[in-house]
């Protein structure tokens, strides 16, 4: 007797998409997170010396409902184009090598937009790639009984190809979302996602931070990675939100005076993370706007993972993470894998 294939139904498609993040501006640490694993991809190809001469670009257009990301990667060759974009859960990825490895993050966009489009080209190739993903037909049959994750899959994603002319053609990777749902309003908020992707990017820090060169000096000295890409929002670059000088309570100011660096090993040597925090004069919790700015932040690949209040439990008194900041960079040998939602890890 022949064994019955495994059926998934569509309602496993919602819990990828919109099941799967609490705040819709969490799409774009996921599609800068694939971006940048292009550029280190472009970096191991010998395309670029650096991870600095990629950069991901964000276009918003609240006007037109209309936002693009694109990366100057190595692009998806066209003979796994279907299977890298159009698979679900199958990526090729590496856990402790990429930053994403999972293979559903692209999938965040469907859930707020009418229309979700891909498009690439791989270095050396002649032709341009395009999935092109109708986002409200998805959305219908995810809701409706009856339906099978593929059958949905098949109706709502449609591939095609063109040639190029120009054998120098650039490589790159771009997502687009069109028509931005009513309900998605943050998705065109420059300023909120400037914000928000200042702490959780991997980008570089501000210059206005004094102490930023401790910092990409003590990981060259210890061999530890510290990725940092040149990420843009409407031609602003994007950096890290740290700064020098600091507001705490009833309206005092003080200084970072210096950083303070430790590693956390294990018994044998091994080192699993590496840690900075800031020694200042501090006599309260930060307030005020610099309020956003305090905690130690837990990075993987120098992308953060949680927020401010994901260490919080580990101090003495729970107000006392208002009093510094820092962050906590795990390493590939810790064997900590962040779990889907990148809040906390598995």
């Amino acid at each position: 007797m022949a064994q019955q294939e495994t059926v998934f139904g569509a309602s496993m498609l919602e819990t990828l998409t919109t099941g799967m993040y609490k705040d819709p501006i969490i799409i774009y640490r996921e599609y800068i997170q694939n971006a940048c694993d292009a550029i280190d991809q472009a970096v191991r190809e010998g395309l670029y010396a650096e991870q600095r001469q990629g950069s991901v670009h964000l276009f918003i257009d609240r006007d037109k409902r209309y936002v693009s990301i694109e990366d100057n990667g190595a692009g998806v060759p066209v003979a796994k184009f279907r299977s890298t974009v159009g698979d679900i859960a199958n990526s090729a990825k590496e856990a402790g090598k990429d930053k994403g490895f999972r293979g559903i993050g692209r999938l965040a966009g469907l859930a707020y937009c009418k229309r979700l489009v891909f498009t690439t080209r791989a270095a050396g190739e002649s032709v341009v790639s395009h999935l092109e993903c109708d986002a409200v037909l998805f959305c219908t049959m995810v809701n409706e009984k009856g339906h099978t994750a593929a059958e949905v899959l098949d109706a709502a994603f449609s591939f095609s190809t063109e040639a190029v002319k120009k054998k120098d053609a650039p490589h790159f990777f771009r997502v687009e979302l069109y028509d931005v749902e009513r309900e998605a309003d943050d998705l065109l908020d420059k300023d909120r996602i400037r914000g928000y992707l200042s702490f959780v990017a991997p980008a570089a820090y501000e210059n206005g931070f004094y102490q930023r060169s401790m910092i990409t000096g003590y990981a060259a000295q210890h061999g530890v990675r510290l990725d940092e890409y040149h990420i843009v929002l409407n031609d602003q670059p994007i950096f890290k939100a740290y700064r020098t000088n600091y507001h705490y309570k009833e309206g005092k100011q003080d200084a970072v005076q210096d950083l303070t660096f430790k590693e956390l090993k294990t018994v044998d040597g091994t080192v699993l993370a590496w840690l900075w925090y800031a020694r200042t004069g501090f006599y309260g919790a930060l307030a005020g706007k610099d309020r956003a700015l305090a905690g130690i932040r837990v990075r993987v690949g120098n992308i953060q993972i949680g927020d401010e209040d994901t260490l919080r439990p580990f101090y003495p008194e729970a107000r006392f993470a208002g009093y510094v900041l820092g962050e906590l960079h795990i390493l590939p040998s810790a064997g900590l894998r962040p779990h889907a939602r990148r809040d906390y890890f598995n």
